[in-house]
């Protein structure tokens, strides 16, 4: 039970230092996506072909379709999941909270080589 607990809190933790990476360079990131945009073949059920800019994911939150910018990060990137105990990934809607020990600076986790955001 103990090394359970102990995985479950190394996952917990790591979600919520994404969750605060996301925070911290959202306006870079928001400037990426206004500056190449985002093709449908990179967002699920959209059109191919068409590009999005940020305006587009902003209306989409609004609608409900994404609970955060994170989440829509999550869905899209594909590469901030949480895996839990069982083994299955899942997604983290919460919004971000994070505590941040002493001298300990969480760096930005980079998605894949040849991801694109």
């Amino acid at each position: 039970m103990l090394l359970t607990d102990m995985f479950k809190y190394i996952g917990d933790v790591s979600v919520k230092i994404q969750q605060y990476n996301v925070n911290k360079y959202k306006s870079f990131l928001q400037k990426i996506i206004n500056a190449h945009g985002l093709t449908g073949m990179e967002i699920p059920g959209d059109n191919l072909g068409k590009t999005y800019k940020m305006s587009g994911v902003e209306g989409w939150i609004e609608q409900g379709k994404y609970a955060s910018f994170f989440d829509f990060l999550l869905r899209v990137a594909g590469f901030w999941y949480c895996v839990p105990v069982t083994g299955q990934p899942k997604p983290v809607q919460s919004e971000p909270t994070l505590i941040t020990p002493p001298r300990i600076t969480p760096l930005l986790i980079m998605p894949p080589v040849g991801t694109r955001l």
